[in-house]
């Protein structure tokens, strides 16, 4: 039996809809090394990394980001999102902490 095509905002509402009622990702913890890091508008974003992935970051409130830099190992807080219209994942963060000196 052949499926139907769906359209890209369908598939997309559906996974973000998947993220945003999973309780166990819902102020999740998660720990790994900033790989990049920018502030626009008052916004942080930045790149926390382990030896086999990336998790791309941002931080809507300057205050929860701190004084980290590229290569501090860190604890963020947060909640995984899926953008929509952009068709992109971020890990929406609410707090860091830090976890050490990075390696990679």
């Amino acid at each position: 039996m052949e499926q139907q095509a769906i359209s890209v905002t369908t598939i997309s509402s559906y996974l973000k809809n998947i993220l945003d009622n999973d309780q166990l990702l819902y102020r999740v913890k998660v720990f790994g090394e900033i790989s990049s890091f920018n502030i626009s508008n008052r916004i942080a974003y930045f790149g926390l990394k382990d030896e086999n992935a990336l998790l791309n970051c941002v931080a809507f409130n300057l205050e929860y980001v701190g004084s980290i830099k590229i290569g501090d190992k860190v604890i963020v807080t947060g909640t995984p999102n899926y953008y929509i219209k952009g068709g992109r994942l971020s890990f929406n963060v609410e707090r860091v902490e830090q976890f050490g000196e990075g390696e990679l």
